[in-house]
C-alpha cells in the first residue's frame, strides 16, 4: 500500500491540511483500546506538509496501475498545496522531530507566507530545535502568536 501513488498522494494530502492536531489517525498493527483518551495519542498521525518538489521526486518512486496518472497524481498535489499554503495557523503537538523530518517541513513551511498563528506543544525540541523553527518563522510578517508548551526549552535558550 505504501509503495503505491495513489495512496501517497491520499496520506500526503490528509497530512498537509491537518489543522487541528489527533484530527488525522495513523493505525498499524496496535489496537486502539481507548480504556483512556490518552491512548489516542498513539495513533495520532505525525505527517506534514511536504513540497511539492519533495513530493513529485517521492512519488516518482511509487507505482500506479496507470502510468500515465503520475503527472495528474503531481499535478493535483500541487494544487492541494496551493491551498495549503495559505494556512493561518499550524499546530503540532507530541511530534517527534528528527533533523530530516524538519527540513521536509521547512521546505513547506517556507511558502506558508500567511500563517497568523503557529503551536509547538508536547514537542521534545530542546535549544537547539526550537533555535531552528525560531529562525525558519522569523520572516512570517503575519505571524501574531508563537505557543511554545513542554518543547524542552531552558533559560539558556531564551
Amino acid at each position: 500500500y505504501s509503495d503505491r501513488g495513489w495512496p501517497s498522494f491520499e496520506s500526503a494530502t490528509a497530512d498537509a491540511r491537518v489543522a487541528v492536531t489527533g484530527s488525522r489517525m495513523a493505525f498499524g498493527e496496535e489496537e486502539l483500546t481507548m480504556q483512556e483518551h490518552t491512548d489516542t495519542y498513539r495513533f495520532q498521525s505525525t505527517g506534514t506538509a511536504v513540497h511539492p518538489e519533495r513530493f513529485a521526486r517521492m512519488l516518482a518512486t511509487k507505482t500506479f496501475t496507470n502510468g500515465s496518472d503520475l503527472g495528474k497524481v503531481t499535478k493535483l498535489y500541487h494544487q492541494t498545496f496551493d491551498v495549503v499554503k495559505h494556512a493561518k495557523s499550524q499546530n503540532f503537538q507530541r511530534r517527534t522531530w528528527t533533523e530530516e523530518r524538519m527540513t521536509e517541513y521547512f521546505e513547506a513551511l517556507a511558502e506558508m507566507q500567511d500563517l497568523e498563528e503557529f503551536w509547538l506543544t508536547n514537542n521534545a525540541l530542546g535549544n537547539p530545535g526550537i533555535l531552528r523553527f525560531a529562525q525558519e518563522l522569523a520572516g512570517k510578517q503575519l505571524l501574531k502568536m508563537l505557543i511554545l508548551i513542554d518543547v524542552g526549552l531552558t533559560d539558556a535558550g531564551m
